[in-house]
């Protein structure tokens, strides 16, 4: 709500949004996405929560006028919100973390403001005219229902526009059949073990050019009996004593490509995030 008035009842859709999460995702599931809730938030709230948890969703439960989206105190124009979540991608994008996908106005007026928002993510949805609370609840409970079951944006969509308001429209960039959150989250799921593969090569790395530097020392500072061994030397009972060599495998995966980090699986509500 923009003010302390309880004129739209967002904690209960913010509980409709846990259920559908919790049914979906039980403390088994590895990697398990995040739920983080941010009520009465300014802009500038939203933005750290944005730069902390990295959403694949973001969910606005507000107001809207023609001027733009009305959180906690102040009006804040699509413009603004555009550049910012822009930049925000850039960066995870670079740095291969998660970057916001799917924008979710539920409001009323607030299918143009969706529509513009389409610059800087793949999907976006509005609503046009005005919206009952009632109906703007119903429809949260249906769409992340499916979608967290595994559905298709596009059928989750359906469904909760069938069983809510007409009003709700949906812009796409990339085909909305093609996203599904299962799918996010097995990316996530290779995403972390070539992560940690990275990590275990390094370490291999390294120890193999202290190996190497030791390797490299001259014998010739050295004091007699702190002189290394040659190679091969006559022992006294006639054998050879040969070096042994240390070799560092990369567990066979030196060959592979690397994989698009994708994001950790985030459904920020602070609107409703990937870690």
């Amino acid at each position: 709500n923009s003010n302390e008035g309880l004129d739209l009842d967002l904690k209960e859709e913010y509980q409709k949004i846990k259920t559908a999460f919790d049914f979906a995702f039980n403390s088994f599931e590895v990697p398990k996405p995040r739920l983080v809730h941010t009520p009465y938030s300014k802009w500038s709230d939203l933005m750290y929560q944005i730069r902390q948890e990295c959403p694949t969703i973001l969910h606005f439960g507000c107001h809207s006028e023609a001027s733009g989206v009305e959180l906690h105190g102040e009006t804040v124009q699509p413009k603004q919100m555009i550049q910012a979540i822009q930049d925000h991608n850039n960066c995870a994008r670079e740095n291969g973390e998660a970057r916001i996908r799917l924008i979710i106005l539920n409001a009323c007026k607030s299918d143009e403001h969706a529509e513009k928002l389409l610059q800087c993510v793949d999907f976006s949805i509005g609503h046009a005219a005005l919206v009952a609370d009632k109906d703007a609840i119903d429809f949260t409970d249906s769409l992340y229902s499916t979608i967290f079951k595994g559905m298709s944006l596009s059928l989750s969509f359906g469904i909760a526009k069938s069983i809510s308001s007409k009003g709700y429209r949906l812009y796409a960039q990339k085909d909305p059949r093609l996203f599904c959150m299962k799918h996010e989250i097995s990316i996530a799921r290779v995403v972390c073990e070539m992560s940690e593969m990275s990590q275990n090569v390094s370490k291999q790395l390294s120890k193999q050019k202290r190996a190497q530097a030791y390797a490299d020392n001259s014998d010739d500072d050295l004091p007699p009996r702190a002189q290394k061994t040659p190679k091969s030397e006559a022992r006294s009972d006639g054998g050879k004593r040969t070096r042994e060599q240390e070799s560092y495998a990369d567990d066979g995966d030196s060959d592979k490509k690397d994989v698009p980090r994708r994001e950790k699986d985030t459904i920020g509500c602070g609107g409703i995030d990937g870690g």
